[in-house]
């Protein structure tokens, strides 16, 4: 996926790659911080569970409301 940003999209953004273990430890790990180490995380859909009942995930819906982006350009599940 990083590859395909760069070459498609021109990007010279920075990425933390992690495999899947390596990422959940890292995910768990940056919770506990107060201030996360990321602006993005990309997290596994079986690990979502986890990451709601460790308060890992922050409601977006006032700062989606306050800004110019469109609730419709997300899934409604999400």
């Amino acid at each position: 996926m990083w590859a395909d940003y760069r070459n498609n999209m021109s990007s010279r953004k920075y990425f933390t790659l992690k495999k899947l273990p390596s990422l959940h430890a890292v995910i768990l790990d940056n919770g506990k911080q107060r201030q996360s180490s990321y602006d993005i995380v990309a997290i596994n859909a079986p690990w979502l569970g986890e990451a709601v009942k460790t308060d890992l995930f922050r409601p977006l819906d006032e700062l989606i409301w306050q800004s110019a982006i469109s609730p419709l350009d997300f899934h409604p599940s999400v």
